[in-house]
C-alpha cells in the first residue's frame, strides 16, 4: 500500500497529542511536589490509566472508524487530559482545595462514563460514505446555493453588532429560527461541494467572511471562536470522510494558530468582562467603541507577563474542573439540579420568551449563581451573568446519580449511533450536512451548558437546518 506523506490523519494527530500530554504528566510528577495537588498514588495511576484509554479507543477508532469516538477523545484530550498539566503550573488551581481521594473518585467515574458511552456509540459498525466516491447532484448553472449560504453568513456576522432596532428581533430569531452556529457549519460544510466551481473571487470572499466573523465575534467577547471554527472543520472532515485527514503542511499552520488562540481567547474574555460591567452600569457600547476598547486592550497587555493570560485560559478550558467541582459538591446544588428546574428552565427560556412564569435562569446561569450562594432568579442573574460549562458527565451524575447515569450514556451513545447510521437523503448534500449537525450535537452535548440550553439550541438548529434544506433542494438536479 503506497503512504501518503501530504497527510496525517486527526486520528494519529490525536494519539500523539494524548501522549505528549501522558508523557508530560508524568515528567511534572517527578518535577512538583504531588503534595500540593492531593495527588495520592491511587489519584496519580487513574489518572494514567484515563490517558491510556483514550489511547485505546483512539486505536479501535483507527481500525472501526467512528466520528463520535474521535469527538469524544477531542475533547478529552484537549479539555481534560491537558488540564492535568495545567493544573501544575496555574497559581490559582482548585485542585489545591480537594481532600485525598476526591480527584481519584472523580477520575474513577469519568473512566466509567467514558467507557459505557464509547460502547453504546460501537454497538454498530458504520459505513462511511468515501469522499471521494461522492457525486455533487447540483445543478452547475445555479450557484445561488452557495452564495445563498455565504450571504446568510454574512447576515450573521452583521446581526451581532448589537445594533439597537434589530438586536431584540435578533435573539428571538437566533433562538427559534436562525441558529448562527449552524449557518457557519452548512457553509463550512457545503464548501467542498462547490469549492471547484467557485471562481478566484468567491472563493477570496467565502475565506474573508470566516476571517471576519473571527475577528467580530472575537471584538464582540466570544472566547474561543479559533477552535469554534477549527471544530467546524474537523466535523466536517469526520461527516465526509472516512478516514479524518488534513494536510501534513496545516500542522506547521497550527504552531502558529495556537498562539494566536491563545491571545484572542484572553482578548475576548477580557472584552466579554468589561462589556458585561458595562451592562450592570447601565452603559451602551456601540460597535466601534468596542474595536477602540480591544485596540487599548493589545496595546497595554503585557505580553512578556503571561501568567494572567494562561490563568484565564485555563480557567476556561478546565472542563475537568466543572466537572469535578459539581461531582463532589453535588448536595450545594440539588435545587437546581431536578427535573422539576429543567422543565421551569425550557418554559421560562423557550416557550414563553420574555415571560418569566416560574423565575427560572437556565441550568447553566443558575449554577454559578448557586456557586456565589445568590438566589437563583431572574433579578440577580441580570447582575451576576455567567455561565457554566458543566459538562455531560457531572450534569448526568446530578440527574442521574452514579450507575443509572453510566447507564443511561450506553443507551445515548447507541442512540447517536443508530441515528447516524439511518442518516438518508436523495442528495448527498443533505447527507452530509445532516451527519455533520448530528456530529455537532453530540459535541455540544459533551460541553454541555445544560440539557435545558441543549434542547433549546438543537431545536434551532434544526429549524435553521430545514429551512435551509427546502431552499438547497429547489436548485438541485431533479
Amino acid at each position: 500500500m503506497k503512504i501518503n506523506y501530504k497527510y496525517i490523519g486527526v486520528n494519529r494527530v490525536l494519539s500523539l497529542l494524548n501522549l505528549f500530554f501522558l508523557f508530560v504528566f508524568i515528567f511534572c510528577l517527578n518535577t512538583f511536589n504531588t503534595s500540593d495537588y492531593f495527588l495520592d498514588t491511587y489519584s496519580v495511576f487513574l489518572i494514567i490509566l484515563y490517558f491510556l484509554q483514550i489511547q485505546f479507543f483512539l486505536f479501535y477508532e483507527r481500525i472501526n472508524n467512528n466520528p463520535f469516538v474521535v469527538l469524544l477523545c477531542f475533547v478529552t484530550i484537549l479539555f481534560t487530559n491537558s488540564r492535568f498539566i495545567t493544573f501544575f503550573i496555574d497559581p490559582y488551581s482548585s485542585f489545591k482545595s480537594y481532600s485525598d481521594g476526591e480527584l481519584g473518585f472523580v477520575v474513577l467515574y469519568l473512566l466509567l462514563a467514558n467507557l459505557f458511552l464509547f460502547l453504546g456509540l460501537n454497538l454498530n459498525k458504520i459505513k462511511k460514505i468515501e469522499f471521494n466516491n461522492l457525486t455533487p447532484n447540483f445543478n452547475l448553472k445555479k450557484k445561488a446555493p452557495h452564495l445563498f449560504i455565504i450571504l446568510a453568513l454574512f447576515i450573521h456576522i452583521i446581526s451581532h453588532y448589537e445594533l439597537p432596532i434589530i438586536s431584540t428581533l435578533v435573539n428571538y430569531l437566533n433562538v427559534f429560527v436562525f441558529n448562527g452556529e449552524c449557518i457557519i457549519l452548512m457553509a463550512i460544510t457545503f464548501f467542498p461541494f462547490i469549492k471547484s466551481r467557485l471562481s478566484k473571487k468567491e472563493t477570496f470572499i467565502y475565506y474573508f467572511l470566516i476571517l471576519l466573523y473571527i475577528i467580530v465575534f472575537t471584538i464582540l467577547g466570544r472566547r474561543g471562536v479559533i477552535l469554534n471554527v477549527l471544530i467546524y472543520y474537523l466535523i466536517s472532515q469526520l461527516a465526509f470522510n472516512k478516514y479524518a485527514r488534513i494536510r501534513v503542511k496545516y500542522i506547521f499552520y497550527l504552531i502558529f494558530i495556537v498562539p494566536v488562540t491563545f491571545i484572542t481567547f484572553g482578548l475576548g474574555t477580557i472584552l466579554r468582562n468589561q462589556q458585561l460591567q458595562a451592562v450592570s452600569k447601565e452603559l451602551d457600547f456601540s460597535f466601534f467603541e468596542i474595536i477602540q476598547i480591544a485596540y487599548k486592550q493589545i496595546v497595554k497587555f503585557n505580553f512578556s507577563d503571561n501568567t494572567e493570560l494562561f490563568t484565564l485560559i485555563f480557567n476556561r478550558i478546565a472542563y475537568f474542573d466543572y466537572t469535578s467541582y459539581y461531582i463532589l459538591f453535588s448536595n450545594k446544588f440539588e435545587e437546581v439540579f431536578t427535573f422539576k428546574y429543567y422543565l421551569q428552565s425550557i418554559f421560562d427560556n423557550f416557550l414563553s420568551p420574555g415571560f418569566n412564569f416560574f423565575d427560572s435562569p437556565r441550568v447553566s446561569n443558575a449554577l454559578f449563581l448557586a456557586k456565589n450562594n445568590v438566589p437563583v432568579n431572574f433579578e440577580n442573574l441580570s447582575d451576576n451573568y455567567n455561565s457554566i460549562q458543566i459538562g455531560i458527565h457531572a450534569e448526568f451524575y446530578n440527574l442521574f446519580g452514579y450507575f443509572p447515569s453510566l447507564v443511561l450514556l450506553f443507551i445515548i451513545g447507541y442512540v447517536f449511533n443508530k441515528k447516524y447510521i439511518n442518516i438518508a437523503s436523495i442528495n448527498n448534500y443533505e447527507i452530509m450536512l445532516n451527519k455533520s449537525i448530528l456530529l455537532f450535537i453530540f459535541y455540544l452535548l459533551l460541553i454541555s451548558y445544560g440539557l435545558d440550553w441543549l434542547l433549546i439550541y438543537s431545536f434551532s438548529i434544526y429549524v435553521t437546518f430545514y429551512i435551509f434544506k427546502f431552499v438547497i433542494n429547489k436548485r438541485l438536479k431533479k
